[in-house]
């Protein structure tokens, strides 16, 4: 991961229905974004292709401790 995400600024709003209802606050910017619920922090990194779709590729904090209480969602 580059070094310049560690100095991205960071402005969270609260979920009002903007996305999973699980979620209670999300921080986006440029090709991120941040999503905390109650017991995790989901961070998504987007990459726009040639044709301005974006790739997903979704990182839970509490995904390599344990597979037995992880559940997908849709951001």
């Amino acid at each position: 991961m580059s070094a310049s995400y560690g100095r991205l600024p960071l402005h969270f709003e609260a979920n009002q229905g903007q996305t999973h209802k699980d979620v209670r606050f999300i921080a986006r910017g440029p090709g991120y974004s941040l999503y905390l619920t109650s017991g995790e922090a989901v961070l998504v990194l987007t990459k726009p292709t040639r044709m301005q779709n974006a790739t997903r590729a979704a990182c839970p904090s509490g995904a390599m401790r344990s597979r037995q209480r992880s559940r997908p969602w849709s951001a």
